[in-house]
C-alpha cells in the first residue's frame, strides 16, 4: 500500500516539475525577449533593459529557473508586469468561479449518467435504450460555444429566468449565485455528461454478462442489490478514469463560456492576459492548471485501489 501511494506521488511530482520546467522554457521562446513582447514595438531600449532586470530575465535560464520554482515553492509566483498585480492574487480571486462551474458541471453529468446508464444497461437495445442513446448523440453534437448561447437566447432574453451576463458569489447570495452559473454549468455539462453515460453504460452491460452475475441470480439475488453491490463497483474504474480526465480539462476547457457569460474565472483571466501579452500571468495560470490536473489526476488513480484492490496489488507487484 505505502508503495504503491509513493510511486503514484513521487511520479505527479515528477510531472510538475517537468511542466514548470518546460513553461520556464517557452517563455525563453519568445522573440527578443520577454520584457520586449509585453512593452511592445513602442518600448525603447531602456525600457525594455530595465524590465528585463526587474523580472529576471536577463540572467540564464537554470538560474532563473530555480530561482522562480524557490519563490514558487513559498507561494509567489511573481506579479504582473502589466499592472504589477501578484499572480497568486488574481489566481485565488478568478479560482473559486472556474472551481465552481467545474464541479457544478460534472456532478450534473455525473448524476444524469450514473442513472441513464444503469436504466440503459439493464435491457441493451431496448427502446429506453434506445431513446436515451438519442439524448446522448445529441449532446456530443452539441459543443458548449453552441449551447451557451441557444440557452442564453431561451432562458435568459425570452423566459427572463436567469441573468444574461454577471457572476454573484455564493458570499452574497446563494439563490443568485445558482442563477448566475445554471446555464454555464448546463452548457459545460451536457456534452460530458454524453461522454460518462456511454462508458458507464457499456460498462456495465458487460459487467452485466458476467457469470459471478448470473450465478447472483440463481440464487435469487434481486435485480436492484445485483446492480448495487455486485455490478456497479467494477464498472466504476473507466468512469472514474474519464471524470478525473474531464475535470483536469474543464479548469481550462471553460473559457469560451466564461468569456461569453462574463464570468471572471481562470479562463477570462487567462484571455485577458494574453491579450495584454501579460505572459508573467500566463505563466502563473498555465502551472496552475498543470497542477490542478495533476493532483486531480494523482486523486483518481489512489482511488482506484479502493474501488478495486487488484489495481493496487498489480501496480505493487
Amino acid at each position: 500500500m505505502t508503495s504503491f501511494f509513493s510511486w503514484k506521488i513521487a511520479r505527479a511530482l515528477g510531472i510538475v516539475l517537468t511542466v514548470t520546467f518546460l513553461t520556464q522554457g517557452l517563455l525563453g521562446l519568445v522573440p527578443g525577449s520577454i520584457a520586449a513582447a509585453i512593452l511592445g514595438p513602442q518600448a525603447t531600449a531602456a525600457q525594455v533593459n530595465a524590465l528585463n532586470a526587474k523580472l529576471g530575465t536577463d540572467r540564464p535560464f537554470l538560474v532563473r529557473y530555480f530561482s522562480w520554482l524557490w519563490n514558487a515553492l513559498h507561494g509567489n509566483l511573481g506579479s504582473s508586469a502589466v499592472n504589477g498585480q501578484s499572480v497568486v492574487s488574481a489566481i485565488r480571486s478568478a479560482l473559486p468561479v472556474t472551481a465552481e462551474l467545474v464541479i457544478l458541471s460534472v456532478l450534473l453529468a455525473l448524476v444524469l449518467s450514473l442513472v441513464t446508464g444503469t436504466v440503459a444497461a439493464r435491457k441493451p437495445g431496448g427502446k429506453l435504450d434506445s431513446a436515451i442513446g438519442a439524448v446522448t448523440s445529441a449532446s456530443l453534437s452539441l459543443p458548449p460555444f453552441i449551447v451557451a448561447p441557444v440557452l442564453a437566447y431561451i432562458f435568459a432574453v425570452q423566459l427572463g429566468w436567469v441573468p444574461v451576463l454577471g457572476y454573484v458569489s455564493l458570499t452574497s447570495s446563494i439563490g443568485g449565485n445558482l442563477q448566475s452559473v445554471a446555464l454555464p454549468v448546463i452548457a459545460i455539462g451536457l456534452p460530458e455528461f454524453a461522454v460518462l453515460q456511454r462508458l458507464l453504460r457499456a460498462d456495465l452491460a458487460a459487467t452485466l454478462g458476467e457469470d459471478y452475475i448470473d450465478a447472483a441470480r440463481g440464487r435469487g439475488v434481486p435485480e436492484g442489490r445485483i446492480l448495487a453491490r455486485h455490478a456497479l463497483r467494477p464498472s466504476l474504474i473507466s468512469l472514474m478514469t474519464a471524470t478525473g480526465i474531464t475535470i483536469g480539462r474543464l479548469i481550462s476547457g471553460t473559457v469560451v463560456v466564461e468569456v461569453f457569460f462574463s464570468l471572471p474565472g481562470i479562463g477570462s483571466l487567462l484571455v485577458r492576459s494574453i491579450l495584454a501579452r501579460d505572459l508573467i500571468m500566463v505563466q502563473g495560470c498555465v502551472v496552475m492548471i498543470a497542477l490542478a490536473y495533476v493532483l486531480i489526476n494523482l486523486v483518481v488513480d489512489l482511488a482506484y485501489s479502493l474501488v478495486d484492490p487488484r489495481i493496487r496489488i498489480q501496480a505493487v507487484a
